[in-house]
């Protein structure tokens, strides 16, 4: 299967990381937190983004986190896409190539930190280095601009991708409140690429919008309630769409 034959629909959720009481990693409670997920509906994570703290853990734990996350889901998960991103682009491109050598189905990544790009060219630059380090993997930039703090229209970077070259590129996490912007996205890429919806609270909007995938936190634990109000949506009864996402 070719990157760009990748797909993923319905929700997908931003597991948080299990810990001891030192702070060391408690990875045994992965297994049945794969069953809870499943038992919800929910057949997709997103392991190490800002929910799992992927930002405050070293490299030997991202890894085994990840490792974690691919061996529990196998023959349980449909998809483990692994958040890569961080400060340094080396260590993005290690931990790229290590989710491919693991089994991982997709990696995303949030532009570096501190030393921030500014410009839709700048995040497409960089989503070329982090993604060739990984090659047979779907890459999905990562757009969190609350905590990131790179305020781009994700438009800018679609258009970027047209003179900067990203083969594995296949959409993004967008986890922010502009359904201008998001709107834009999908009719830019009219299905090309995967514009996968990171509000939780507006999930509603965005499946209005022409959403078909969503990362949340909040899918951890009301799965079956996103799953009902996805339902309610596409047969058409908006009321009780609207009561569902009230309850979140």
């Amino acid at each position: 299967m070719s990157v760009m034959d990748f797909q993923i629909d319905g929700l997908v959720a931003a597991p948080f990381t299990p810990m001891k009481d030192n702070g060391d990693l408690n990875l045994p409670l992965i297994d049945p937190y794969v069953d809870y997920l499943v038992a919800q509906g929910v057949l997709n994570t997103f392991v190490c983004g800002s929910t799992g703290e992927g930002a405050s853990l070293s490299m030997a734990e991202r890894k085994s986190l990840a490792e974690k996350w691919v061996s529990a889901g196998k023959g349980k998960l449909t998809n483990v896409i692994v958040h890569v991103g961080g400060c340094s682009i080396t260590d993005s491109q290690e931990l790229a190539r290590h989710a491919e050598s693991i089994g991982a189905q997709a990696i995303a990544t949030l532009p570096t930190c501190v030393f921030r790009p500014t410009t839709g060219k700048q995040v497409a630059e960089q989503l070329q280095i982090i993604g060739a380090a990984a090659p047979s993997l779907p890459l999905f930039f990562y757009h969190l601009p609350d905590m990131s703090k790179v305020y781009i229209m994700v438009e800018d970077l679609l258009d970027a991708l047209e003179t900067v070259k990203v083969p594995t590129f296949r959409g993004c996490k967008y986890t922010d409140y502009n359904m201008l912007d998001y709107g834009r996205c999908l009719v830019h890429s009219n299905g090309k690429y995967i514009m996968m919806y990171g509000r939780d609270e507006q999930g509603l909007c965005a499946l209005v919008m022409g959403a078909t995938s969503f990362v949340g936190s909040t899918f951890n634990y009301a799965g079956k309630i996103y799953n009902r109000m996805r339902t309610a949506y596409d047969n058409g009864d908006l009321e009780a769409a609207r009561k569902e996402q009230g309850w979140t």
